[in-house]
């Protein structure tokens, strides 16, 4: 069994022009995760419910985490305004390990949330909506 380790992980979204910006600081990472979506399909002359009928559509999910919040971080406050612009553009993301691609996809940064607590560090939880995933080694 291979054990496949977190460390070195890193979230690169195409905030603006042409360059990836690493998105630092990530405590928490989820990529975005595919999901078949189902129909109930229950009618008056069933005999049972039956509400697990695939439509043939899936969503491409959404990659989703935690990071310690730097105010001060350019990528943090570009993907912060990203997520308030009234007119939203999907970005190219890239989740890698070193430099090898593990996950491809175009989404919309959707949250972007700053917390402060006592006895803690600032921090923020962000939201990229997928629209289309690749894996690449995964």
């Amino acid at each position: 069994m291979s054990i496949y380790k977190s460390k070195d992980l890193v979230l690169y979204v195409k905030l603006n022009g042409t360059d990836f910006v690493a998105i630092g600081q990530i405590t928490n990472l989820k990529p975005p995760s595919p999901e078949q979506q189902f129909e109930d399909a229950t009618v008056l002359e069933s005999d049972h419910v039956v509400d697990g009928e695939p439509v043939g559509l899936a969503t491409p999910g959404e990659c989703s985490g935690e990071l310690l919040y730097d105010p001060t971080n350019t990528a943090h406050l570009d993907f912060y305004a990203k997520c308030g612009a009234e007119d939203a553009v999907p970005v190219l993301c890239e989740i890698r390990k070193a430099l090898t691609v593990r996950w491809r996809f175009n989404g919309t940064p959707s949250k972007f949330e700053p917390t402060a607590a006592v006895k803690s560090f600032m921090k923020a939880s962000f939201a990229i909506k997928a629209y289309d995933i690749a894996l690449a080694n995964p």
